[in-house]
């Protein structure tokens, strides 16, 4: 939910047309302490989640989000992760490690992408 929201942070919108911008302070703040392992992202609770580290685990969220909008197949894996998490909003117990594994390589090669495509970013945004 929060990957989302801050995604949508980005957008801006003029006249007829809007386009989503990557967040330049998210940004430097993964390239400073880099990219959390998404398994710990997706097993924080809500305590843990506002944390004094609660801003990088926002860029995390974000960065996700915005890496997985970035591509068809990323498209594809968060619709899956949408559509479980809207599935299953009444139990409160969503778990979109299965949709996020879905991803061509899973976890690991979704987090290495994400860590690429942050550094990318990170570059181009200098």
């Amino acid at each position: 939910n929060e990957g989302i929201a801050v995604y949508f942070d980005t957008l801006q919108v003029q006249w007829q047309g809007a386009k989503f911008n990557a967040s330049r302070q998210h940004l430097r703040l993964l390239a400073e302490r880099g990219i959390i392992d998404l398994d710990e992202l997706l097993s924080l609770t809500g305590d843990t989640w506002a944390t004094r580290d609660a801003y990088w685990h926002y860029a995390n969220a974000w960065a996700l989000v915005a890496f997985l909008q970035h591509s068809d197949r990323g498209r594809q894996t968060l619709r899956a992760v949408v559509r479980e998490a809207h599935a299953t909003r009444c139990d409160g117990e969503a778990d979109i490690r299965g949709p996020l594994l879905t991803y061509p390589g899973g976890l690991s090669e979704l987090h290495q992408e994400l860590s690429d495509w942050v550094r990318e970013k990170n570059t181009t945004q200098a």
